[in-house]
Parts: structure tokens; C-alpha cells; sequence
């Protein structure tokens, strides 16, 4: 676990839910890696979103980056993604990563800065 020291919290619309988890488990995560139901605190009877928590190391955000300019690694080209699928399903998620920290507060202050919380659960 040494290496794995950035806290990282993904969000994405609940309509993406299948997409990230195909993406993630493409990239030798998952299969449900988004599995945290989440609502905005406006409309709480509403699913709208899901969220992963993780602890990753530097090189996982760097491929993120790079998948937002458009550079796939070599397991989505060859499971079928393009640069513009990837590019379009970035440019929608929410991303938090932080060195170290406490996840549980690091979650919780992702949601609230974003108007989520846990669907169900208030």
C-alpha cells in the first residue's frame, strides 16, 4: 500500500454508471466500481448519481490526465474505446485526489461542495 498514497474520489452521472464501470473493469478494476448511490441535496428522491472511492497511486491520475487529452493506454484501444469516447466521459465525471488524508472526510467533502449526497440515506 505504500505506493498507493492519493485518496481519489470519482464521480460520475448515474446514466454513465455502466460506462465507468466498463471503462474501470477494461482498465483491471471493478466490476462495480461505481456503486455508491448518490442524489443531489435538492431533489433527495432522485438518483443521480453513483461514486467510487480508492486509493490509487500518482500514475492512475496521470493516466486520467492523459485520457483527457485524448492518450489511451494501449487496454482501451484494444478493447475497443476511442480517444473521443474517453475524452467525453472525463469531461463529465467529478475527480478529487488528495495525498494522504482521512477518505471518509475527504467523500464527504467531495459530495458537499458538489450538492451530493448518499441516495437513501437522509
Amino acid at each position: 500500500m505504500a505506493d498507493y498514497t492519493i485518496s481519489c474520489v470519482l464521480i460520475v452521472p448515474a446514466n454513465l454508471q455502466q460506462a465507468g464501470n466498463i471503462l474501470g473493469e477494461s482498465l483491471g478494476h471493478g466490476p462495480d466500481t461505481y456503486s455508491i448511490a448518490l442524489a443531489q441535496h435538492s431533489n433527495l428522491d432522485v438518483l443521480s448519481h453513483y461514486a467510487a472511492h480508492s486509493w490509487v497511486r500518482p500514475d492512475f491520475i496521470q493516466l486520467i490526465q492523459a485520457g483527457q487529452s485524448g492518450i489511451l493506454p494501449q487496454e482501451l484501444l484494444d478493447r475497443g474505446f476511442t480517444a473521443p469516447q474517453v475524452i467525453a466521459f472525463l469531461s463529465q465525471i467529478i475527480l478529487s485526489a488528495r495525498n494522504y488524508g482521512e477518505p471518509l472526510e475527504h467523500f464527504n467533502s467531495v459530495l458537499e461542495s458538489n450538492g451530493l449526497v448518499r441516495y437513501g440515506m437522509v
